[in-house]
């Protein structure tokens, strides 16, 4: 009758409970590592949008101080490189509409 209400409890030899301990405090100590690790990396990520804000803004200040003043902000910006790139896109496009117009001139206008 008593058979569902006693624990089925198998001796280990050698095993100590100071073993269980080490291995709960063990894993204890890994999760709370981690834990750190997580926060840290948060902390650094709010910092770096913060400073990012307050670059943003500092930067808006700045425009502003300059454009109140009658001065050119677009002198302060940093120029692009790749205006050129799509220059040159653009001037490829056109060749290839000269080519094309071009070599159907040559079929059509042949017969003249």
């Amino acid at each position: 009758m008593a058979h569902d209400t006693l624990w089925v409890i198998k001796y280990l030899h050698g095993f100590k409970w100071i073993h269980l301990m080490e291995q709960l405090s063990y894993e204890k100590k890994v999760e709370q590592q981690r834990l750190r690790a997580e926060i840290s990396q948060a902390k650094r990520q709010a910092e770096f949008f913060a400073q990012q804000v307050e670059k943003g803004a500092k930067i808006r200040r700045l425009e502003e101080k300059v454009l109140k003043k009658g001065g050119l902000w677009d002198q302060y910006q940093r120029q692009v490189k790749q205006q050129s790139v799509i220059k040159e896109s653009q001037k490829k496009k056109s060749r290839q509409v000269n080519e094309s117009t071009d070599f159907l001139h040559m079929i059509f206008d042949a017969k003249e």
